[in-house]
């Protein structure tokens, strides 16, 4: 049964953590995860990237979005952030919203917020980090991961001088998965010697 994530926009605004996100969806085909996000998800991920990179052009800010409406499985627009707005920060109503009306499995989030929501029992919903998510998909589908994690190096290899794919992940908050990417990164490049 393929599992339907709701991404908060704190993880789709990370590169890495976006990166890793698709080209894990791609490497299982799908089948394991789908990619759900809202108009407001993305808004919020170009918002947040004009305040990171202020000299960004408006064609480098059009090119993300349409780059992650591209990627994603489902775009959701279909729900009342003001039924969620007294539960936590108010600006993560619609998040919350969101994830309930559109029936995903799983809410995608690095918020401190929303995260402090998952042990709510009224939640439809399971909240998990990107480090918890990234290692649960390595659990299932650790051949995949292993790929990506060969393509990735392979990619990077040919742009800068020393690639340290773990080292982006644990600056991305991803400690757990760092360490299980390390052993595979390790694993790719035993094999061709």
């Amino acid at each position: 049964m393929t599992t339907r994530v709701l991404v908060d926009a704190n993880v789709l605004h990370s590169r890495t953590l976006r990166d890793w996100l698709f080209l894990l969806r791609n490497a299982t085909g799908g089948g394991m995860f789908t990619v759900t996000a809202t108009e407001d998800i993305l808004t919020e991920v170009v918002a947040s990237y004009r305040r990171r990179y202020p000299a960004a052009t408006g064609a480098q800010t059009r090119n993300l979005r349409v780059n992650l409406e591209q990627q994603l499985d489902d775009l959701f627009s279909a729900y009342e952030p003001a039924e969620h707005a007294s539960n936590g920060d108010p600006r993560d109503a619609h998040v919350r919203a969101a994830a309930t009306a559109s029936g995903v499995s799983m809410l995608l989030s690095d918020d401190k917020n929303v995260v402090a929501d998952r042990d709510d029992p009224s939640l439809g919903y399971e909240v998990i980090t990107s480090d918890e998510f990234f290692v649960l998909v390595d659990d299932s589908a650790a051949k995949h991961v292993r790929q990506v994690a060969r393509d990735q190096y392979a990619y990077w290899a040919n742009r800068v001088e020393f690639v340290d794919l773990p080292g982006h992940l644990r600056d991305a908050g991803c400690d757990v998965f760092a360490a299980r990417v390390d052993e595979h990164v390790k694993a790719n490049l035993k094999r061709k010697k």
